[in-house]
């Protein structure tokens, strides 16, 4: 514990959660065109993080542990399909359960265009993001060898949650988006995610094997991150470039019915 009575690691996850939400949250208002209903897609996806945990990833993770013959846990002597295995378990079910809020009518029937599956995916990725935060943070609460580590020592918390916060977010808006092309394109976007997501945690997961150091790790994610910050302007390229279309096709019809 700290002097305060906290556990450190509370103390720096209020200004984490705080701050990814509001630049984040930020971007993705200023990219709706300052429509405020669009951060409500944040809230379903809250506590996503911890139920595809505790219902789908852990009872995976022991279940392929226990056909291989060895204990669950991410070690360097672990077989390679079943590094391979982690690696892919998170960006898998996660990159699913994070568009389901979509399958509700109401919230599904918005995302007609190209600038609805853009904003609305990165809302949705933010939601989960800030609920994983949060869920982390519970859990490291729990490790009493973290109990008496001062909250300034996890300042590297903040700043890859931060990070992390982002990446969800583009990555929900890659599904998404795929999703409001049709269903090709949403196989096509989903696995495109998968792979990114898979690229944002390799680091880490190196890093836990003791293969690279924690400064690789973290140039690393923040590559990963860049590439994906890259894709969300191209993205955003692509919307403009429908808007534009869309309005051309509205004066073309405009003019055609004026002259018919």
């Amino acid at each position: 514990m700290t002097g305060t009575g906290f556990p450190g690691i509370h103390l720096i996850l209020a200004p984490t959660f705080a701050l990814s939400a509001l630049v984040w949250g930020g971007l993705i208002y200023a990219l709706s065109g300052r429509e405020p209903r669009c951060l409500w897609l944040t809230l379903p996806t809250l506590p996503l993080s911890a139920l595809v945990t505790l219902l789908i990833k852990r009872p995976l993770v022991v279940a392929a542990a226990q056909a291989g013959g060895f204990a669950p846990g991410l070690r360097p002597e672990a077989p390679f399909w079943y590094l391979a295995f982690l690696l892919l378990l998170a960006p898998v079910t996660e990159e699913a359960v994070k568009a389901l809020p979509l399958l509700w009518p109401p919230a599904g029937a918005r995302v007609t265009s190209c600038r609805d599956a853009l904003v609305a995916g990165m809302a949705l990725g933010l939601g989960f993001g800030l609920g994983e935060a949060v869920f982390l943070a519970y859990g490291v609460s729990l490790n009493s060898s973290y109990a008496e580590m001062p909250w300034y020592l996890f300042a590297g918390f903040l700043q890859e949650r931060f990070l992390i916060c982002l990446a969800h977010a583009i990555l929900t808006a890659i599904v998404v988006s795929g999703w409001q092309r049709g269903r090709r394109s949403l196989l096509v976007g989903y696995l495109a995610a998968v792979g990114l997501h898979a690229m944002v945690n390799v680091g880490a997961m190196l890093y836990q094997l003791h293969l690279i150091t924690e400064g690789a790790s973290q140039v690393s994610l923040m590559a990963a991150v860049a590439l994906l910050v890259v894709i969300l302007g191209a993205l955003l390229h692509a919307r403009a470039a429908g808007e534009r279309d869309e309005a051309e096709a509205g004066k073309a019809n405009a003019v055609r019915a004026g002259t018919g």
